[in-house]
């Protein structure tokens, strides 16, 4: 019986009663309804920035390019014709967020005050509030990689294959957002082949992928199939008509152009521009080791990288680029590193907080435009404040994840695995970066900050509960 002294429980368990069972479930749908009309009501239909404005303005034509995932750009064609704009979008990844930090927070928190608590600190702080207030491809990441991992631990709780199938559309959706979302998804795909080998599979089949080898084949092969489709996805939306711009490109002439400046040998003259190539004055002048804005759409009256439409013209690039890497090695390591800390606030620059606003030329939107009230601006005006804190950092939040972590394996933790999965998930996600990132901003941080903030309240609950199952 609760009372003053014992909270409300809110642990998913099958032993407890339908009453308890009642509270959680009502907790989450008041959450997730406060927090998705709290967030509409300030950002609706969402902050966009010249990438985004790109993307809607493909999704209602049916004009795609690959410069940024087409699949997110027809997902915001279809929602378009539902509710006009960017605000169907909007409001269908803000409802997952919060659906599934409600859905999180019910099944690790222990009690209602706790669940209140961490939903408060976490929705309302100001590097998830200006997550959700964009239309970006990080926040589409962001989403399908928690709800999906909402829904592995609702399976493995219940046994139940419903949400454990529930988990493909949304790690689908994440690998076909961001490249590097794929290796974000990787543990979860090993943890939805374990969990389908041990429940649902017949048991001479399950019998024979038993081993944990044979578990992890199986969810590479689901990554791999995962990754595939999200492929033949973009192929299909390009159609005929659409255009390839063979983005890996931009990193290939980051590299090149860092190398350049940094060693004093330019790589790239024979490259770009034949006969009037670029000289170390222009490439000086394009290059910030923080982000390859600048190579593309730089200052006015400068010169910038053209990039290629051909095959054969991207074959010759990725030659150069690699025999540059082989001839600077050092330089080439110098110039990764430096962009690595800048991405995580660490350095001489430091991470760009990067919030767009509409373009109107672009963004051809005739519902009302929350964000543009005084409310919303004043909301804005205190991220601005805030830009230049460590709010808008990424290494204090690794440090509270690494401390989570930590904590969760010094003491018995009955969230221990669920936080090393994150912690996993976050790990892999980030190292890639080191090699591909090619901008230090803000938003390709939002899954680890997201990650560490939940890692905390979950190693302090799985502690606690410990705590009050030993004896004496």
């Amino acid at each position: 019986m609760t009372n003053a002294t014992t909270p409300t429980p809110l642990v998913v368990n099958p032993n407890r009663g339908p009453g308890d069972q009642q509270v959680a479930v009502s907790a989450v749908c008041v959450l997730a309804l406060l927090g998705t009309l709290v967030t509409a009501a300030f950002f609706y239909p969402g902050y966009l920035d010249g990438d985004s404005n790109w993307q809607y303005a493909q999704g209602v034509s049916g004009k795609y390019n690959d410069m940024h995932p087409v699949v997110m750009s027809w997902l915001i064609g279809r929602l378009d014709q539902v509710v006009e704009g960017t605000g169907g979008y909007f409001l269908l990844l803000n409802a997952v967020f919060w659906v599934s930090l409600g859905a999180a927070l019910r099944t690790f928190t222990s009690s209602l005050r706790r669940f209140v608590v961490a939903g408060l600190l976490i929705g309302t702080s100001v590097p998830v509030l200006s997550m959700l207030a964009q239309i970006q491809k990080d926040l589409g990441m962001v989403v399908g990689l928690f709800g999906a991992f909402v829904l592995l631990v609702e399976s493995d709780r219940r046994k139940s294959l419903a949400p454990l199938l529930g988990t493909l559309p949304l790690l689908f959706y994440a690998v076909a957002v961001r490249h590097n979302g794929v290796t974000a998804a990787l543990p979860f795909a090993l943890w939805f082949a374990w969990l389908l080998v041990r429940d649902h599979l017949p048991a001479g089949l399950a019998s024979r992928l038993a081993s944990p080898w044979r578990r992890f084949a199986v969810g590479m092969l689901l990554l791999g199939t995962l990754f595939s489709l999200s492929v033949l996805a973009t192929r299909a939306i390009l159609g005929e008509k659409g255009e390839r711009f063979y983005i890996e490109q931009v990193l290939m002439a980051y590299d090149m152009v860092g190398i350049s400046v940094r060693s004093g040998d330019n790589v790239v003259s024979d490259l770009y521009y034949p006969g009037n190539p670029l000289t170390m004055h222009d490439l000086r002048r394009m290059y910030r080791s923080e982000t390859a804005y600048y190579l593309l759409w730089g200052q006015p009256k400068s010169r910038k990288i053209p990039l290629t439409r051909a095959a054969m013209g991207l074959d010759r690039i990725q030659r150069t680029w690699l025999r540059a890497i082989g001839e600077h090695p050092g330089v080439y390591a110098k110039h990764r590193v430096v962009l690595f800390f800048a991405s995580l606030g660490l350095g001489s620059h430091m991470t760009e907080r990067h919030i767009g606003l509409p373009e109107g030329r672009s963004f051809d939107y005739r519902g009302p435009r929350v964000f543009a009230w005084p409310h919303a601006r004043a909301m804005i005006s205190w991220f601005d404040w805030a830009g230049p804190t460590p709010l808008f950092r990424a290494w204090p939040y690794l440090i509270i994840g690494a401390v989570a972590f930590a904590m969760a394996w010094r003491r018995p933790n009955r969230h221990r695995f669920e936080i090393t999965l994150l912690a996993a998930s976050v790990a892999v996600y980030i190292g890639p970066l080191l090699i591909v990132g090619v901008a230090s901003e803000f938003r390709y941080m939002w899954w680890p900050v997201l990650v560490s903030m939940l890692q905390l309240f979950m190693a302090l609950d799985g502690r606690i509960a410990q705590q009050k199952t030993e004896p004496g």
